[in-house]
């Protein structure tokens, strides 16, 4: 006679236990599983597989992906592989701040250009015909000679920072189309332009998450009175506001205004921007009908 251990496996029934509580074998969820094997598939196939398994490795300095993985990526990835979908002649690709590059690496643009004073990843390991400047993007933009089609402003979250790299991308993307992120704060703590103070002030208010967009809405208010020469629409209502900014006429230069003038932005506050919602002036456009005016836009130039 065998006896009968004490110890129940994982997921076997205790059914035959005397007083026992039944606890019939949990079910697998298909969709993950099924997720996770489509992930592996697309590493494989793209090359990737042994870079995700280094980035996983506690400790390891991030490498980029060896080929994009649009699937894998943000609102910012969507937005802008959508122009290069519908635009497949733009090739050349300009990104502003790039932590950890997360958006970079997924960009189907074929040439890509970085530039970030501090990139969290390693920049001796990059994919072909991609580069990555260690430098800030006012250092960068004095020496650069090349133009781009589709420019990504995420920098120092500072509205007199943006508009300097806005006007200066503007100058080497004379046919094509900038994108600039947090330019619709999520409330008065993540308008704020300093990160720390910013997510001080999220802990001192009870507010959650980690939100932070700095104060990059006070450019687009500087857009809407001083640069009629320039084409804008902020999308929204599908992932992060961000503003699609493109020149009416190429080769119209825009000028900048007066150092006084731009301060004068910094006396409006969230509340004053922002209490009703986003404002009309901002011309708050849905993603598909600002990438649409866009792609018509460029694709007569």
């Amino acid at each position: 006679m065998v006896p009968q251990s004490s110890e129940r496996r994982s997921g076997e029934s205790m059914s035959n236990a005397p007083g026992g509580r039944v606890s019939w074998p949990q079910p697998q969820n298909r969709k993950v599983k099924v997720a996770r094997f489509s992930t592996a598939v697309q590493l494989i196939r793209t090359g990737n597989l042994r870079i995700e398994l280094h980035n996983r490795r506690r400790g390891a300095q991030r490498h980029l992906y060896r080929r994009p993985l649009p699937e894998r990526g943000n609102w910012s990835v969507r937005r802008i592989n959508s122009l290069h979908t519908a635009l497949p002649h733009l090739q050349n690709y300009l990104e502003i701040g790039l932590a950890k590059g997360r958006t970079f690496e997924h960009v189907t643009l074929p040439n890509r250009v970085g530039v970030d004073p501090n990139p969290q990843f390693n920049v001796d390991s990059l994919p072909a015909r991609t580069s990555v400047f260690v430098a800030t993007s006012d250092e960068f933009f004095a020496s650069v000679s090349d133009t781009f089609d589709v420019v990504f402003l995420d920098g120092l979250h500072t509205y007199q920072q943006t508009y300097r790299d806005l006007l200066a991308a503007l100058g080497v993307t004379p046919t094509g189309v900038i994108l600039v992120d947090d330019v619709v704060p999520s409330d008065e703590a993540s308008a704020l332009p300093d990160e720390a103070v910013s997510l001080a002030t999220r802990r001192r208010l009870g507010l959650p998450g980690k939100k932070w967009h700095g104060d990059v809405f006070r450019m687009v208010m500087c857009l809407v009175d001083h640069h009629p020469e320039l084409a804008f629409r902020t999308i929204v209502g599908s992932g992060n506001e961000q503003l699609l900014v493109w020149q009416e006429e190429p080769g119209n230069d825009s000028v900048p205004v007066d150092t006084d003038v731009l301060d004068q932005y910094a006396a409006f506050s969230f509340d004053d921007v922002f209490g009703g919602g986003v404002p009309a002036s901002f011309l708050p456009t849905h993603e598909s009908v600002a990438l649409t005016d866009a792609v018509k836009i460029l694709s007569r130039r």
